[in-house]
């Protein structure tokens, strides 16, 4: 009721309660006239007690105005706002009494969610079962993800943290009803613009933006958006497995783990690929985490000799990577073709020299400032090779067990001195596009049906005007820059596609 219609209503009752009597007065003094009239004092009590019952029925139709005002405000005012994460993430807004006002889907899983229902209106509890609910009917609670992540954001922090208990216990309780032996986290958040800036940026609750963070800040190898992506029952594992302590964060129950292979199938997959007994290993650490887009598991463990790191895919148990190093921490790599853990089937470090040299096509003569490491690059075992020839620097991988050439890289030096290559600032080219192509394929020795995705832009590089080339031949990326004068190699570099 606003101000204007109060003020009418008052005037309204107060002409009700007294009414005009004017005209009957004045009747009477016609038909007394030339009397006299004596006043008494009982008539004026009467009219002043009148008065003061009008008084008080305008006041209290002031007051009754006051109060419908407050409940309306009341009923209406939002007192807290539940958010649930699994994968959806949704916001619930109550009142003082814990009647839902609204219900708000914050990503396109938690439309699928909340669907056509409407629940203004209704009770929390019945709002929450209903969501749990289609959470559970459409699969975003399982038991291969069992996470639900429960925040409360309450003008009172006594009621919030009292509220977050309650519907810990009561979403424990419905997904045991739904037959899945869930996992309940459960925090108090607060306002927060750095907090507020990131759900709002991601689409996702302030809740998952504050767990989110607080693993971020702990792990800083890990970034907001790697994670953002997660699901509850991910970032739950991650948080469980790891060095993470989440503060401020209450939890019920245990993150499942089901979809993926389990810490023994990873374990025994790292031994086995190491050519190991279980026996053997006298240190070992297994923990979920998160790299290269995928859960893997980080199999860290030594024997007498050695150590070892792995990382298996969670989900097939593959070797992903790994590692071996020997008590004086030299690095021995592994052979992924038939696990044995030494190098009498690679070739020769001479081998794999002189392969290097062969495709640079330079004299091994010219050859100075070279190294070689067997090392493991690309899924495999490789010889890493770097010298110095003609002018140029030169990076090499060969694969330790063929001698084939995986990558390589070659630049001009700029400490040697040049005979070959001609300097030009001009943006004139002495030769064509189509003759820099000849020259690359000659070099590289890539038939020109084989090249696609190929580019060539003209350009200035190191002071010399060149042609940028790059092209994908035989599962391999190759990356060229030619002088645009004579048409010589400056740079060549070739790796696995």
């Amino acid at each position: 009721m606003n101000r204007r219609k109060l003020e009418n209503r008052i005037k309204e009752s107060y002409e009700n309660i007294a009414p005009d009597i004017t005209e009957s007065i004045l009747l009477d003094c016609d038909t007394k006239k030339g009397q006299i009239i004596v006043m008494e004092e009982k008539k004026k009590r009467k009219s002043f007690i009148k008065y003061a019952m009008s008084m008080a029925a305008v006041f209290m139709l002031v007051i009754g105005g006051f109060s419908v005002s407050n409940v309306y405000k009341t009923n209406n005012a939002v007192e807290s706002v539940i958010m649930l994460d699994v994968n959806p993430s949704i916001e619930i807004q109550v009142n003082k009494s814990e009647k839902v006002l609204g219900v708000t889907p914050l990503n396109d899983d938690a439309k699928i969610v909340v669907g056509d229902m409407d629940f203004a209106g209704s009770k929390l509890d019945v709002t929450v079962n209903a969501l749990i609910g289609s959470m559970l009917r459409n699969g975003y609670i399982s038991d291969i993800a069992n996470s639900i992540l429960v925040s409360v954001d309450s003008n009172d922090k006594t009621t919030g943290e009292k509220m977050q208990a309650k519907l810990m216990s009561e979403i424990d309780s419905i997904l045991a009803d739904g037959n899945v032996d869930g996992a309940v986290l459960g925090q108090t958040v607060s306002k927060d613009n750095d907090i507020q800036k990131l759900a709002e940026q991601y689409g996702i609750t302030i809740g998952k933006a504050k767990l989110i963070k607080q693993i971020t800040t702990q792990n800083t190898f890990y970034s907001f958006e790697d994670l953002v992506s997660l699901s509850i029952n991910e970032l739950n594992l991650i948080s469980e497995s790891g060095s993470t302590k989440l503060e401020n964060i209450d939890s019920i129950g245990t993150a499942s783990s089901s979809a993926y292979v389990g810490e023994k199938t990873a374990k025994d997959a790292a031994y086995a690929h190491a050519d190991i007994k279980e026996a053997d290993v006298v240190k070992v650490k297994c923990e979920l985490d998160w790299e290269d887009g995928a859960m893997v598991y980080e199999v860290d463990f030594d024997t007498k000799d050695f150590e070892y790191e792995y990382e298996i895919d969670a989900k097939t148990g593959k070797v992903v990577k790994f590692e071996k190093e020997g008590s004086d921490e030299e690095y021995v790599p592994l052979n992924p073709a038939n696990n044995q853990t030494t190098s009498n089937e690679y070739i020769s470090k001479d081998a794999a020299i002189a392969a290097a040299i062969k495709h640079a096509g330079v004299s091994k003569d010219s050859v100075y400032d070279y190294s070689c490491e067997l090392d493991h690059e690309h899924g495999m075992v490789i010889y890493e090779i770097e010298f110095k020839a003609d002018g140029y620097e030169c990076d090499y991988d060969i694969n330790a067990l063929t001698g084939d050439v995986v990558r390589y890289e070659r630049e001009i030096d700029d400490n040697a001195k040049h005979t070959s290559t001609k300097k030009s600032t001009s943006e004139k080219a002495d030769i064509n596009e189509e003759e820099a192509k000849s020259a690359v394929i000659k070099h590289s020795g890539v038939k020109e049906n084989d090249m696609y995705d190929f580019s060539c832009k003209l350009d200035h590089e190191d002071g010399n005007l060149v042609y940028e080339i790059e092209f994908k031949a035989n599962g391999y990326e190759y990356d060229y820059e030619v002088n645009a004068i004579d048409g010589t190699i400056i740079k060549s570099e070739k790796e696995s596609d």
